[in-house]
């Protein structure tokens, strides 16, 4: 089963710009310090071995595929190279599922952040302000750069 020339260039570029992809996420992730929150690393893990299972999945599907094309694509290969694309398949579906709830947790994570970290702007200008006031509000100030302090809001 002869194959073009350009439609081969084709996957081949498409492969060449996945893995380009992957390099710029790594390389942004390191040269950023970006971490897995604790929150999310056990899932993430998960999803993790999940795409890598998929990615394995579909390395057997392709070395099959040699197998179906000299059957002629029938018979017990084509049933066999079925059920292992079902199960690529599957697969897929697990690692959407996962993606999911990460996407969900990830979004709680900074939903989190940024309103403690509104808190704690509103606190410091307040607390700020305060330092103004006459003598007798300047407990509260006290009090307010205390907690800013002990709970050492960033």
């Amino acid at each position: 089963m002869p194959i073009e020339r350009t439609d081969l260039l084709e996957l081949v570029t498409q492969q060449d710009k996945l893995a380009n992809y992957a390099k710029d996420i790594a390389g942004r992730m390191v040269g950023r310090h970006f971490g897995i929150p604790q929150e999310m690393q056990a899932e993430f893990m998960s999803y993790l071995k999940r795409s890598l299972d998929a990615t394995g999945q579909a390395h057997k599907v392709i070395e099959e595929m040699d197998q179906l094309l000299e059957t002629g694509f029938k018979g017990r290969e084509l049933n066999f190279v079925n059920q292992m694309i079902n199960s690529l398949d599957a697969i897929e579906d697990d690692t959407d599922q996962i993606q999911i709830k990460l996407r969900k947790k990830c979004c709680l994570i900074l939903k989190i952040a940024t309103t403690r970290s509104m808190l704690c702007f509103f606190i410091q200008k307040l607390s700020n302000g305060l330092a103004y006031w006459p003598i007798k509000h300047n407990a509260l100030a006290r009090a307010l750069n205390s907690c800013w302090r002990v709970h050492n809001f960033h």
